[in-house]
């Protein structure tokens, strides 16, 4: 925009693709990406900045192929920043896990979907000091900052989200009584919402009055966490909505 460009179609653009297929068979070749460092890069205007996934994603043949579990794996993402992209960061593999940290990330649901980190599958991943979310409440609100369809472990450290529709959701359809969702020293003051059967662990994090939503069957363990503002320094904000 800044030098008279129209608006680019970004649909299939990605900054960095992982693609890869484990074969089965009578020799049976794991393709894989061990130690993969992505650090001090600027991704903008993409459909997905980094996207992981398997060949054949949506025609999966299980005698053929090792579905949902290309390993790329021991992955850094470091000093990232994620601007104005449809999703910064998509896993698509169980075989995976990631450390993602010192990074910022910014969208709108307008450019949908607007989330920042989405976990179709992963193993273990890591989120620390990272922020996110989008400009305001109105128009150029964020959409989810983390969005979990099946994961073994997430662990978020000391990291933080605004002006988002969601700062958390996990899809029932893949949260088992094995998932664990651990959210340490962060801040989230927009919906957390939890579903499907997973144990979610908070501990020394600060949530709106209102923030956590969350089903039944969701197994939720708090310890010294924080639902509401000082009321001497911030009078008045801790009345719940009617």
């Amino acid at each position: 925009a800044l030098f008279g460009e129209a608006n680019r179609e970004v649909t299939g653009n990605y900054g960095i693709e992982g693609l890869g297929k484990w074969q089965l068979g009578a020799r049976e070749e794991a393709n894989q990406s061990l130690g993969v460092k992505i650090q001090n890069v600027t991704f903008q205007n993409l459909d997905k900045g980094i996207f992981v996934h398997n060949a054949n994603d949506g025609n999966c043949n299980a005698r053929e192929q090792y579905c949902g579990a290309w390993q790329f794996d021991i992955v850094l993402v470091d000093h990232g920043m994620f601007i104005n992209n449809r999703t910064a960061i998509w896993s698509d593999s169980f075989d995976t896990d990631w450390k993602i940290t010192n990074s910022f990330i910014a969208g709108i649901a307008a450019n949908a979907p607007g989330d920042g980190i989405r976990l179709q599958k992963a193993g273990g991943v890591l989120i620390e000091q990272v922020h996110g979310g989008g400009y305001n409440y109105g128009a150029q609100i964020g959409g989810t900052f983390l969005y979990i369809d099946a994961a073994v472990s997430v662990a978020v450290v000391n990291s933080a989200a605004e002006r988002t529709q969601r700062a958390i959701y996990t899809n029932p359809a893949g949260m088992t009584t094995s998932t664990m969702l651990t959210v340490i020293g962060s801040v989230f003051g927009d919906k957390v919402d939890l579903n499907g059967r997973l144990n979610f662990v908070s501990t020394g994090s600060f949530y709106g009055a209102r923030t956590i939503d969350a089903e039944p069957s969701v197994t939720i363990t708090s310890v010294g966490d924080r639902y509401c503002y000082d009321s001497q320094v911030l009078p008045g904000r801790c009345v719940d909505a009617r």
